[in-house]
């Protein structure tokens, strides 16, 4: 009802909100710092939502909030805090199918996407994050989540030494499995790459949150098992 923010809705091919028992699955997009504002039609601008004002498809609702224009998305503890109450309005309000809700975003929007994930780690069945840095590295609570990133090497706004600290850090989590992307010739628009690649949606809407369940749980199994042992 926009209370906590604006935001645009997509809805894909065949969507029927009155569909007797039909669940849809969920991406939630968080859009980089030139998009802010009140306004929603400035999300069309860049990243998966330009794509999809240009006719391009996804099996999937779509929801994109916009932050404040005088707010940030990762450097205002305030937002999160929004966020955590937003994202769960919006699985009630639209039906969705509760084992395949997505994140992804650009920039600003992926520093965003990796603290939602950390804050709501069960949630989620899978992540994309394109040129988008964290200073939060302890993965543990997702480390069954599946990760894909996309980076740019010529970034100058999100240097790629970026990934060579998350890269160390997933490995120590004993993450189960992320992809990197690299584009040795593309600077910080690397999302142009990213969200043209029609391969990441397909992974994404392949990726389910029980299944992540089923490893974490195979993984605590095993620990048990080991700790008898010895």
């Amino acid at each position: 009802n926009g209370e906590l923010y604006p935001y645009a809705v997509f809805y894909p091919q065949g969507y029927d909100a009155q569909e007797p028992g039909r669940k849809w699955p969920l991406i939630f997009f968080f859009h980089g710092i030139g998009e802010r504002g009140n306004d929603p039609a400035i999300l069309l601008r860049e990243g998966l939502p330009y794509e999809l004002a240009q006719g391009s498809g996804v099996d999937a609702l779509v929801i994109a909030p916009q932050c404040p224009a005088d707010s940030h998305w990762a450097d205002e503890a305030s937002e999160l805090e929004k966020l955590c109450r937003f994202l769960p309005a919006m699985i009630q309000k639209f039906p969705v199918d509760p084992d395949r809700i997505y994140l992804t975003g650009l920039s600003m929007g992926g520093r965003c996407a990796w603290k939602v994930a950390l804050a709501m780690p069960d949630t989620f069945a899978a992540m994309a994050v394109a040129c988008g840095r964290t200073t939060d590295y302890e993965f543990e609570n997702i480390r069954d989540m599946p990760l894909w990133m996309f980076h740019g090497v010529n970034d100058d706004t999100t240097p790629f030494d970026n990934i060579n600290k998350i890269l160390p850090r997933l490995m120590e989590s004993q993450h189960r499995y992320y992809k990197l992307s690299v584009y040795p010739s593309v600077g910080h628009t690397v999302w142009k790459e990213a969200y043209t690649h029609m391969g990441l949606y397909d992974w994404l809407l392949t990726q389910r949150l029980s299944q992540n369940r089923g490893f974490a749980a195979h993984r605590q199994e095993t620990l048990s098992q080991d700790g008898k042992t010895k």
